[in-house]
Order: C-alpha cells, then sequence, then structure tokens
C-alpha cells in the first residue's frame, strides 16, 4: 500500500523525527510514512516532484501482502483521492490544478488470508512520465490534451467540457476542423479558469498571406470566445488561394482541382510573430513540416517555432524527425495517435501485439499508446467525444522497458494522412505521377448516369402526389461550376437570359413551360451546403443536376454531379434526381501489356495496359498457389495481347472454351485477374463504374462484415469490439480450431461461447466450419449454435459432401453458405437444385473475375438463394465485388478483409490505393463506389515497391495431436 501526501488523505504532520503521520478517513486506523529528502526534476518540465520513501505499520487481520508492479496511474500529488484497502481502488476527485496523472508506481496488493501480525510495507513512488512539457517561449504545455479534429456537430462542447472538467488542460482546435464556435461552448461551460487552460488553434491554408493572418485569429478568438490562443500553428506547409473567409478549399476554375499558390512561410511566420507581440498569441509553431522545412525557416524567424504537430503513433514513429527536434528544443506534438482517421484504415489500437501487451497489463490498448507516446516525448491528442473513452485516454503510466521496446518495433513507416489530392509533395515521398493520380482522383469522385440520355425520355415519374397527364412540367437544377458559396436558391425560368446560357445550349429540343434551380458551387463544401439548404426543398418532378467538367481518365466532356450533394438533398427530391451528359464516341484500343505483382500479405495484382496507355487492375489471388496461377497467367498474357481490350466477354470465352481442360482454382484465378482488370480498363476509358455497364445499380450502400478468424482464438470478443467501432454491425468468425473426425465436445462448447460473447455485444455473428468440421462433428455444432442464430453457418462441410452438406441443412434451421471452393456455374449448379444452400458465397478472384460472378448471381436469384461475395482478400477483388453486388437484387451482404489477422505484414485493404475513404464502414455499410472503373485509385508505386522482395503466401495447416494430418 502507498500514500500520496494529500488532502484527500488528511493533513500529514510532520515530527522532528522526519517522519508524517496520516490520518485516513475510515480505510485504515493509521499510517506512518517516512520523507525521503530529495527532488526530482523532470525532463522537459520545470516542475519539482518529492519522491517519498513511505513506511506503513497496519493491523492486517486475515490478509496476505504482495507487491506487484502497477498499470495504474499515478495521482498528482496535490490532487485529492481516496485510497481503498485490498483493492488498490482509488476514487479520484477532479483536480482543481489539472495536473495529469501520467505517473508510473509500484503499488502493494493484498491477496491471500494468512498474515496475522503486523507487517511493515515500504514503497518508493517516482513521478517519471512528464506531465507538461517547456517550451521555447517559456510557458508549459500539457502532455495530454484532448483532440477535436473530425468531432461531429452538438458533441464538441459537451467533450470539451467533460474534458475540463476530468482534468484535462490542454484542447486542440484548428479553423478548418469547423467546431470552434462549440470548442468555445465547451471552455465556457467547464468552469475552469481561461487562465489554467491551454488551447491550440491553427492557421488554414487559405489565410496564409501576411494580410489575411490576423482576420483568421479573431475570427478563431470569436469562436473560441476568448481574447488569446496558448499556441498558433501554420496548419500545412502549403498555401490556397483565398476566396473568402469561409471557403477552406478553394478550386482552380480550369483545373477544378485545389487552387495551389506560392506563398513563402516566413511571411506567414513574420504576421505571427507580429501576433504574439501584440497579445493575441503566446507561442507559434508550425504542423506538418519536415525537418528540411523547419530548418528552412528556423534562420529567418526572429521567434523560433516552439511546437511542430506531427502524425505520430506506432506504425508511424518518425525517430529521426523527433530525434532532431528535442536537439533543438522543438516539442513535438502528436495527433492520430491511435494510427486512425476518417477513412476507416487498420488501426494500431487493433494491432494484436497493442491488444496482447495492454491485456498483459490490464489496460485498454489506447491508453498503452497513449502512455508509450508520452513516455517518448510527445504530447499526445487522442480524440473522443465518449465521456468513458475521454477519462480513460487521460490516464497515462510509465510501460516496463520490454513493452516500449516492443512497441518501438512496430514502426511501418505508414501515413494515414497524405494530402497528396493537392499536387504537392508536402513529406517527400510522393513522385509527380502519383500526385497527378491523387489530384485527379480527388477531383473525379463523382457520380453520374450513362452520358446521352435524351430530356424528352423523361415521362410521368412514380409518385402518387401526381395523377394528371401528361406528364409534369420538367424541372431542372442546374448546378453552376464557378466559385464562391452558393447563393440561395431561386426559380429562374429556363428560357430566360439568366438561364438559357446554362440550359438551352445543351438541350435545343427542350419545350413547354418549367424551371431551373441554380446554385452557384465551386468546391465541395460549397456543394455540401447547397445540399444543406436544399435538404428543405421539396419536389415532385424530376431534377436534373448540371456540372461541366473533365472527365478522368477518359476522352469524354460530361456534366457530373458531386455526390456529396445528392446525398444531402431531402428524401423527395433526391428520388427524381437525373445527371445529363453530352455523348462522344469512344475508341477501344489493343492489349498492349500485361503484368502481375505478388505483393503482401498475400495477394496477386494484375495489370492490364491498352496501346493508348488506359490502364485496368484486376486481382488473381489465391491463397497458397500463387506461383501457379503465375504460370498460368504468364502462358495467357502472350496469348492475350494484341487482342481488343473491350471484347471481355470473347476473352472470356476463349479461355474456357478453346483450352479443353477447364476450370479448377487456379485457371479461374487467373482468368479472374485478366477479367477484372479488363471490366476496370473498359469503365474507366467510359467513365463509368462498372455497375453502370451491369444495369446500373439496385441500391445506395452496401452492408458489409468483417471476418475475425478464429484458427486460434485467443480474443475474439476483443476483435468483434474492435470491429464494431470500425463501423461493423456484423462479423465472421472461424467456429473451430482444427478437429478431428470424432473430437471432444468441449470443443464445440468453446465455439458456442465465442458467439455468445459476440453476440452480447450487440452484433451479428456469422459462423465458418471452413470445411475443416467432417460430419461427426458438424451435425452436433450445428444444433448446438441453433439456440443463439447466427447470421449463417459457413461451409458445414467440404464442398465435395453435396450429400452431407443436404442432410445438415435439413437438420437446422440455420441459413447453409457456402461457394468459395465452387469455381464456376457448373460447379454451383448442382447445390443450387438440391436446394441445400441459403447463401451463396463465391469468390470473385476464384470464379472468373466480374463475367462470371455476374451470371452466378443471376443464377441464384432464380433458385431464391441470396449473394454474400466472399473475399477475405485484397482492394481489387474487393471493388469488384462491390460493383456486382450493386447491381445484384439478391445481394445480401459483403465479406471484407479490414484488419483481418492474416495481414500481420504491415499491409492491408487500404495500403494500396490513393483513395481508402472508400472503405469507411458506417453503421454497417459503405458507400456507393462513384468513381470510373472499380472506384478506387491504386497506388502503382507502393504495389510496384512492395512487390520486390515478396514471398508467395504459404498456408500453414494443421497437424493434429497424433501427427495426422487436419482440415485447414
Amino acid at each position: 500500500m502507498f500514500f500520496f501526501p494529500s488532502p484527500g488523505l488528511g493533513a500529514p504532520r510532520q515530527s522532528r523525527e522526519g517522519l508524517v503521520r496520516w490520518r485516513s478517513r475510515g480505510v485504515m486506523t493509521r499510517g506512518w510514512g517516512q520523507v525521503a529528502p530529495k527532488k526530482t526534476t523532470e525532463r522537459g518540465t520545470s516542475r519539482h516532484h518529492p519522491v517519498w520513501t513511505v513506511s506503513s505499520n497496519f493491523s492486517l487481520k486475515g490478509f496476505s501482502y504482495e507487491r506487484v508492479p502497477a498499470v495504474g496511474r499515478r495521482l498528482a500529488w496535490r490532487e485529492p483521492c481516496r485510497v481503498k484497502w485490498g483493492e488498490r481502488r482509488r476514487e479520484e476527485k477532479a483536480g482543481k490544478r489539472g495536473l495529469h496523472k501520467a505517473n508510473s508506481v509500484t503499488t502493494d496488493r493484498v491477496r491471500h488470508p494468512s498474515l496475522s501480525s503486523p507487517q511493515l510495507l515500504t514503497c518508493s513512488t517516482t513521478m517519471t512520465l512528464a506531465q507538461s512539457f517547456k517550451l521555447l517561449s517559456g510557458h508549459e504545455i500539457p502532455a495530454v490534451g484532448l483532440g477535436t479534429w473530425q468531432s461531429k456537430p452538438n458533441e464538441v462542447k459537451n467533450a470539451v467540457e467533460h474534458a475540463l472538467k476530468s482534468g484535462y488542460r490542454h484542447i486542440d482546435a484548428a479553423a478548418v476542423y469547423d467546431n470552434e464556435k462549440e470548442v468555445g461552448e465547451g471552455l465556457k461551460a467547464s468552469g475552469v479558469p481561461r487562465k489554467d487552460i491551454f488551447v491550440t488553434s491553427k492557421l488554414w491554408n487559405t489565410h496564409h498571406k501576411a494580410e489575411d493572418v490576423e482576420t483568421a485569429l479573431d475570427i478563431t478568438l470569436s469562436d473560441l470566445q476568448t481574447d488569446y490562443v496558448d499556441l498558433y500553428l501554420i496548419h500545412w506547409p502549403v498555401s490556397f488561394n483565398k476566396k473568402d473567409d469561409a471557403t477552406r478549399f478553394p478550386l482552380h476554375p480550369v483545373t477544378e482541382a485545389v487552387d495551389v499558390i506560392d506563398v513563402p512561410v516566413i511571411e506567414t511566420w513574420k504576421a505571427m510573430e507580429a501576433l504574439v507581440k501584440k497579445g493575441k498569441i503566446r507561442s507559434i509553431g508550425v504542423s506538418n513540416f519536415t525537418r528540411e522545412k523547419i530548418e528552412d525557416l528556423w534562420d529567418k524567424a526572429e521567434i523560433k517555432p516552439a511546437v511542430n504537430q506531427i502524425e505520430a503513433h506506432p506504425y508511424l514513429q518518425q525517430p529521426d524527425l523527433l530525434a532532431w527536434s528535442k536537439e533543438k528544443g522543438v516539442v513535438v506534438t502528436a495527433y492520430s495517435p491511435l494510427a486512425n482517421n476518417i477513412y476507416n484504415l487498420p488501426r494500431a489500437v487493433d494491432d494484436p501485439a497493442i491488444a496482447e501487451l495492454a491485456k498483459s497489463l490490464g489496460k485498454e490498448p489506447a491508453q498503452l499508446i497513449i502512455s508509450w507516446s508520452v513516455q517518448r516525448g510527445t504530447v499526445v491528442l487522442p480524440k473522443s467525444v465518449t465521456p468513458s473513452r475521454i477519462e480513460k485516454n487521460f490516464e497515462v503510466f510509465e510501460l516496463p522497458k520490454d513493452v516500449f521496446e516492443k512497441i518501438n518495433a512496430l514502426d511501418r513507416k505508414h501515413r494515414y494522412n497524405f494530402p497528396a489530392r493537392l499536387g504537392q509533395d508536402i513529406f517527400g515521398e510522393s513522385d509527380p505521377e502519383t500526385l497527378k493520380k491523387a489530384v485527379e482522383t480527388w477531383r473525379c469522385n463523382l457520380n453520374f448516369i450513362e452520358p446521352g440520355i435524351d430530356l424528352q425520355s423523361f415521362r410521368k415519374p412514380p409518385m402518387t402526389s401526381y395523377t394528371g397527364d401528361p406528364a409534369p412540367p420538367l424541372h431542372t437544377l442546374a448546378i453552376d461550376s464557378g466559385g464562391g458559396v452558393p447563393n440561395p436558391a431561386r426559380l429562374i425560368p429556363p428560357f430566360s437570359t439568366a438561364a438559357s446560357s446554362r440550359v438551352m445550349p445543351m438541350f435545343p429540343s427542350l419545350t413547354g413551360e418549367g424551371y431551373a434551380i441554380r446554385r452557384r458551387i465551386g468546391r465541395r463544401e460549397a456543394a455540401e451546403e447547397a445540399g444543406r439548404r436544399g435538404s428543405g426543398l421539396q419536389a415532385d418532378f424530376p431534377v436534373i443536376q448540371l456540372r461541366q467538367a473533365p472527365l478522368c481518365g477518359g476522352n469524354i466532356s460530361s456534366r457530373l454531379p458531386q455526390v456529396s450533394w445528392l446525398k444531402r438533398l431531402s428524401e423527395p427530391l433526391r428520388k427524381f434526381a437525373y445527371v445529363i451528359g453530352s455523348k462522344t464516341p469512344v475508341t477501344m484500343g489493343k492489349i498492349a501489356k500485361m503484368e502481375y505483382f505478388r505483393v503482401p500479405p498475400r495477394w496477386l495484382f494484375v495489370k492490364i495496359t491498352d496501346e493508348a496507355g488506359n490502364v485496368g487492375w484486376g486481382e488473381a489471388s489465391l491463397e497458397g498457389h500463387t506461383q501457379a496461377v503465375e504460370g498460368c497467367l504468364d502462358a495467357w498474357f502472350e496469348r492475350y495481347s494484341g487482342m481488343e481490350a473491350d471484347d471481355i466477354e470473347h476473352i472470356w470465352q476463349m479461355s474456357w472454351r478453346t483450352t479443353f481442360y477447364r476450370g479448377g482454382p487456379v485457371f479461374m484465378s487467373a482468368l479472374a485477374g485478366i477479367d477484372i482488370a479488363l471490366w476496370d480498363l473498359k469503365a474507366r476509358k467510359l467513365g463509368l463504374p462498372i455497375w453502370q455497364l451491369l444495369g446500373g445499380k439496385v441500391r445506395d450502400k452496401l452492408k458489409v462484415y468483417a471476418w475475425i478468424g478464429g484458427d486460434r482464438p485467443n480474443d475474439v470478443e476483443q476483435q468483434a469490439r474492435a470491429r464494431k467501432e470500425q463501423g461493423f454491425k456484423a462479423v465472421k468468425m472461424n467456429g473451430t480450431e482444427d478437429l478431428g473426425w470424432l473430437d471432444s465436445p468441449d470443443a464445440l462448447d468453446a465455439a458456442v461461447e465465442r458467439v455468445k460473447a459476440v453476440k452480447a455485444l450487440g452484433m451479428d455473428a456469422g459462423v465458418d466450419f471452413h470445411g475443416r468440421v467432417h460430419k461427426p462433428m458438424a451435425k452436433q455444432l450445428a444444433k448446438a449454435l441453433e439456440p443463439h442464430r447466427p447470421l449463417f453457418i459457413e461451409e458445414p462441410l467440404l464442398s465435395e459432401h453435396l450429400g452431407g452438406i443436404k442432410e445438415i441443412s435439413h437438420l437446422t434451421s440455420i441459413p447453409i453458405a457456402l461457394g468459395e471452393r465452387l469455381h464456376s456455374r457448373w460447379d454451383v449448379k448442382p447445390f443450387l437444385e438440391a436446394g441445400c444452400v441459403d447463401i451463396l458465397q463465391p469468390d470473385i478472384s476464384h470464379v472468373g473475375g466480374i463475367s462470371e460472378m455476374r451470371r452466378i448471381a443471376a443464377m441464384a436469384e432464380a433458385y431464391d438463394v441470396a449473394l454474400a461475395p466472399h473475399c477475405p482478400l485484397g482492394p481489387i477483388a474487393l471493388a469488384a465485388n462491390a460493383q456486382v453486388d450493386f447491381a445484384s437484387p439478391n445481394f445480401v451482404i459483403q465479406e471484407m478483409s479490414l484488419g483481418i489477422h492474416y495481414n500481420s505484414t504491415g499491409q492491408d485493404l487500404t495500403s494500396y490505393t490513393h483513395n481508402p475513404e472508400v472503405w469507411k464502414v458506417t453503421d454497417g455499410y459503405i458507400d456507393l463506389l462513384t468513381g470510373p472503373g472499380l472506384g478506387i485509385e491504386i497506388d502503382e508505386a507502393q504495389v510496384r515497391e512492395l512487390s520486390k522482395d515478396a514471398k508467395a503466401w504459404v498456408s500453414p495447416g494443421f497437424i493434429g495431436p497424433g501427427g495426422e494430418i487436419r482440415e485447414w
């Protein structure tokens, strides 16, 4: 047991001998302690913390004493507390001084009833983690702050208020977060004096010119309800051409990319220095700056940068930059400390190694990472709006050396915040071609229907509010691609001077009376604002959105909409929203080049290029058989070079019908890689998502689930919880480990308990028998799972056992799912005819690609069988599945490999694309893929780099206790 010289334990009384006596509040009768007459000074802080050596004499009736290393937090020495003996429990009140609990202690714990006499217990408690860091300006910055990026409206105020009442004294904000007004409300509502709070804000890229800096700061100060900020940072080392104070991402009127201009950093810096002298800022610094950029500023600056706020977490540790910053006295602040952001990328907080280390210490993974961040000498900014997490994120502690080093070893140099869409190589990590593609991807993330539709084809819309005939007057929603924030909506007759310049040249055959709702947009934020203003509009007529923009990846100039705009329209308006474009002939080219790339963790990508330089990507992954597929691709590449790239079905049929020996996993996986790449190439040249070529979409979003493994289930519940935090509402788990023909019933009981644990989280769970369960055990497990109503049982037996699967399907009411080991519609046919499958799970990379998958989907629908494609593979396979899913009426749910345990090499579903945000899961769904082709943009530089030394993945296999080979 250890004691703190705290008012919460009663006032200490010091005798001449240097003893201190505490009177506790009903927990113990008394305790005596020796005060060690020494003080320590923490690195990076000016605070002096006493080191107390406490000797306590107790009568412990019926208890024994055991010393254990603490993983709990050490309380600041003046913070009120109560310590309850026997439970190592501290019920804390909010510290009036807001001191951080960033410290480690050794605790003494009572455990077994064995002692009957008083014992002398000694414990040394030393504060070893910094509560704050000294800045070059002389001020101090608290080590842990509350981040506010990506906090939703109406959440920030309560989060800030709760954080401050819980002891936080550092709040990080920024103009571009668009929530500083709520931050200011939270600061005020907390009741904590302003002088006790450290407030950071950031200058946005549109206000880098000297004359704009103070204007931006004044807006921030007004929103925050304060007359100064403690720290003001240049948010990014890139400048935008300012349109107005509200526009965050102004677009160039010609390129429609973000309008980047050249403003010397020193110009911005001098303006900030002047504001320090005015008293509006106490310290100034930078954000997202490399060492080279800081060095360039250093010699020119009168006031040196006090802080560099950068992305830093276990997956991106930046040790060289951190070491150099410490040498110069620049404090590093870490944002995105858990290695997660809006793109739903694999998070460090979900890393199995992190989870295991945290579990061993009795802590949450987030607490482990935050403590590691402080221990390595950085300020850290965890973001949360959940009160319990806000509190837990504040509980930092010193990590044991071995744990600290294990986290250090997780560095992947994996950056999550990469604004390549700006066309600027901010971090010195992007080549010109990558930047160009990133800009195009961002600019062209649009959704539209096939160009060339005739206005006269619009007939009476299927609405209940309309009963007359002929059709009501046609209205159009005209979106002007000029710059600026949207003007208020107003009705304009389409043939008036104001509207005819936009409408009439496009539609000369348009007759009759009508109106155009005209809005000006010049950027995405403006489009979204237009949507917010338009959300109250009601309409019982078709709405046509017009937007002039060049088309990515092709040679068509179409009128395309902003997807976010359409999604924000009121339901009646969105229901009849159409987009009209011009039609330009497109010439297809011949296949000029075919390549494949073996990449970690276990994927095989295919790239096809035509004579015009157009590119398509496919995936031919076949786990455990990479070399065999590569051999098949080598033979086919030679055969198909020079063929018309748009003749997808002709190439597919040639592959199938002219080879005599056909089908099988290797053959069909190689064919899938080629087929998917050809679909991607063709759709990109047309400027369409593939689902448009499949007949159009039948849904606007896809229901998805994550696979959480379970081959050797250590903590399936923890993995499920992590997926839930990522937005999933359903998971799939392996039902068992390896089993014999007739194994112990205990293995079945364990499987049931794991399903119950996942269901207790409020998540749906599918159970994958994986074909590793033989019929005697499969029958038992199916019956045992039935009361818990899993989503489905996948592969109750291997697919060659049609009769056994039929028997089990009659035995249980749980839906039977299978298909990953069926490689064509002919393989699927017997199961449909036998009526023993409820959910078909073909794997698009194993069934010959999109061409065969769409035929299988239609075939299944004829038997009233649902489609739920199997996909524990890479981003290309998932995108190809999604394209078919959007166009298939019998689709029910899609598997995603995000964060699965096979992805242990540092690469995951999002690692090879420039637009990983398309995989963001919200309430169990992903949004419609709206980009051309597959809807994803492959990072070819990353693919080529990681393919250089990639090894073929080998199936681990299972060996039974008797040395027998078991099903894997």
